[in-house]
């Protein structure tokens, strides 16, 4: 019996890559695809696909984690793969926290990608090899040598907002990139300051800078 595959990306090279990879397996079939969160909740509840591929970072700066966590809740018995240019930790268990069944990275073969579908379609959590030895590494370090992520009880926002910072982004620029007033990204900072402990703006950006340089080289 071919299984649905449905794409939420908003790279149409992306989606013909994933779509080439697929029609080399006969019992795989992308029934369909979306470049928004709107769209794809919309383009899901009619198809009813059997798995769902989803990019976290769509067009408009759309966060899938929004997505995400909807598909979970109305569609819980469809499992998501998400496929991200992000291998931050933060990332994958933040993805895995809030329903995906799986996490592979863009740069990964065409064999990893249909691995990983078959893995996801039995409903088993799957994750690049690269990504599984590094969350194994973080789950049974020292608590001691390593205090934990400092993002886990940030919201979605406040988590893209951090990592902006953390890549050098001023608020003007974050604002741009994200839509949203400069305002409204003081607002989610301050919040982000009460969350983390910390006094000023300064004290925020060398933590998010820190955060970011650690992931990078994680």
């Amino acid at each position: 019996m071919t299984k649905k595959i449905f794409v939420v990306e908003d790279h149409t090279l992306v989606v013909a890559g994933i779509q080439a990879v697929v029609s080399h397996t006969p019992d795989f079939e992308v029934c369909g695809h979306a470049s928004s969160i709107s769209e794809a909740y919309h383009r899901i509840g009619q198809v009813k696909p059997d798995i769902v591929i989803l990019d976290i970072g769509l067009k408009n700066n759309e966060n899938g984690f929004a997505l995400l966590k909807k598909l979970n809740t109305e569609f819980p018995a469809i499992p998501v793969l998400v496929l991200s240019m992000h291998e931050e930790l933060d990332y994958v268990e933040r993805a895995l926290q809030q329903g995906a069944t799986g996490y592979l990275l863009k740069g990964e073969t065409a064999d990893a990608l249909i691995s990983a579908i078959r893995t996801v379609l039995k409903k088993e959590i799957f994750l690049a090899p690269s990504l599984a030895s590094k969350l194994l590494g973080r789950m049974f370090r020292s608590p001691d040598a390593d205090p934990g992520s400092p993002t886990g009880g940030l919201t979605d926002r406040e988590f893209e907002i951090f990592t902006m910072l953390g890549q050098g982004m001023t608020a003007k620029k974050i604002s741009k990139a994200l839509g949203i007033s400069t305002s409204t990204v003081d607002t989610h900072r301050n919040n982000i300051k009460l969350k983390l402990g910390l006094e000023s703006n300064s004290d925020l950006i060398r933590q998010a800078v820190k955060w970011s340089l650690k992931n990078e080289g994680a």
